[in-house]
């Protein structure tokens, strides 16, 4: 009973490697501890072209699990064993020189074999011949599989609205706090100049003065009086302050 237990199972093999031998691959492979222990698997392994003004450029997060740009002078990144690869990763299932990733202007990015050992897949089909690439793609490098996805527009978002940006401003634990009393902003060159400009245009020709001017008084006003009527006005002054002069 047990022998013709094993027997099925090899013959389920058997019609399994000849209709779908990536699949066996990939399934003997899960069971194949030392793959896991050299090598680090992100969770959601991915490449993503990035093409942008003047600039194309890699983001990927195989390298120690963490989303990096990776740039190439030439437009060509190569994914490998050895240290000198763009991608370098540490997989025995991988050549020394795997594959390649190129990207041609006005055309898109390549995926290129290069010759290696266990060969290239895309979209668990062996690769035969440079495959453009396009979003969603699923690569197969060594025992690890990479979902491909491709960026080549920028979209500027609106700005939100006033009732939105009130409410997150009042609801956010993660608004900034005020800046502290003695705080200094760091000025560019520019911002600098642009501040001793004003400070200095205000120094000389302040639009306010700094202290209101003091009202003005209006001035005494002194008319002219001949010694004639001077000596008339004294004399009549003795005459009220001193009655018994005017009897004598």
């Amino acid at each position: 009973m047990e022998f013709e237990h094993r027997l099925n199972l090899y013959h389920i093999f058997q019609t399994l490697y000849e209709h779908h031998p990536d699949l066996l691959n990939e399934i003997l492979q899960l069971d194949d501890s030392q793959d896991f222990a050299t090598v680090s698997i992100p969770r959601h392994p991915y490449i993503l072209g990035m093409v942008e003004t003047g600039n194309v450029y890699l983001l990927t997060n195989l390298l120690d699990g963490r989303t990096q740009k990776i740039t190439q002078t030439q437009w060509v990144w190569t994914i490998g064993r050895a240290g000198r690869n763009a991608i370098a990763l540490a997989d025995h299932h991988l050549s020394r020189h795997h594959a390649a990733i190129q990207y041609i202007p006005g055309q898109g990015f390549f995926i290129h074999d290069l010759n290696s050992t266990n060969g290239t897949y895309l979209n668990h089909e062996i690769l035969q011949a440079p495959r453009r690439l396009h979003e969603g793609d699923r690569l197969r490098l060594g025992s690890l599989i990479v979902s491909f996805f491709l960026c080549h527009q920028t979209v500027m978002s609106g700005a939100i609205a006033p009732d939105l940006a009130t409410y997150l401003r009042e609801s956010s634990p993660l608004v900034s706090p005020d800046p502290p009393e003695n705080f200094v902003p760091t000025l560019s060159p520019d911002q600098q100049q642009a501040v001793q400009s004003r400070a200095t245009s205000a120094f000389l020709t302040p639009d306010t003065p700094l202290e209101p001017p003091e009202p003005s008084l209006p001035k005494p006003i002194h008319p002219a009086v001949s010694h004639e009527q001077q000596s008339q006005i004294l004399d009549r002054f003795f005459q009220i302050h001193n009655p018994e002069g005017k009897s004598k």
